[in-house]
């Protein structure tokens, strides 16, 4: 048996494909921040898989954060009959880039050196990087 584990920033997908059958029965979809820890802790899912083996979980990055993230789908095996003893577990790391655009801020004062008493210009430039 081999399986896939694709993801897109707004879909998670998971396809389990045998050699014989489809595999049946339910993931659990687990979601941490940073590196993949060896065990998941946070889990934001369990579902059935569909009549072809699959599961697509949408929206999943449009409310995080920027930073990475770690991905862990677990299948406990079937329910069938064929894949009961099957379980397997797929991990991808995940990076949520920010929508927001940098920005740089220059200030320039004239005259500099100034002289105590007589007025000085101090002028902002904030531009887009």
């Amino acid at each position: 048996m081999f399986k896939k584990l694709s993801i897109a920033l707004l879909t998670l997908m998971l396809s389990l494909t045998a050699f014989a059958g489809t595999p049946q029965g339910s993931v659990a979809v687990y979601l941490d921040n940073g590196a993949c820890p060896q065990t998941p802790t946070n889990q934001i899912s369990f579902a059935t898989l569909d009549n072809t083996g699959v599961y697509t979980l949408g929206s999943l990055f449009v409310n995080q954060t920027p930073g990475s993230y770690c991905v862990t789908v677990s299948y406990n095996g079937g329910t069938d009959g064929q894949f009961i003893d099957d379980p397997s577990t797929g991990t991808t790391t995940q990076v949520v880039q920010s929508n927001h655009k940098s920005t740089q801020t220059n200030v320039v004062c004239s005259p500099n050196p100034s002289v105590q008493g007589n007025p000085v210009i101090c002028t902002a430039t904030v531009t887009e990087n």
